[in-house]
């Protein structure tokens, strides 16, 4: 597993074998539903980005983040390809309901 604080990059040591250090083929695949915080840890993993071969993040409140989402897409957008979107109107249907 991997694990993410809003200051650093955990990936358990028992999986870097003997030699005490991540291999240096290390492919990571992140999937990302952390409540806001993807805003202030997807910049702080960019120095990793050549490591992560994939990502699966679910962004937060973009009604009200839509600059953040905006300047993180461009960020992304520097190593990664999008393959999919999609927009969760869950609140906004709940919102709209007239019955």
């Amino acid at each position: 597993f991997i694990f993410f604080s809003t200051y650093d990059l955990y990936i358990p040591t028992r999986s870097w074998g003997r030699g005490g250090r991540p291999p240096k083929n290390l492919s990571i695949f992140i999937k990302m539903d952390i409540d806001n915080y993807e805003y202030r840890t997807l910049p702080q993993l960019a120095p990793y980005f050549n490591k992560i071969n994939g990502l699966a993040v679910e962004f937060h409140e973009l009604d009200i983040a839509a600059v953040k989402f905006t300047e993180i897409m461009d960020l992304l957008m520097n190593s990664f390809y999008i393959a999919h979107i999609h927009a969760n109107l869950w609140r906004l249907n709940l919102c709209n309901k007239t019955s």
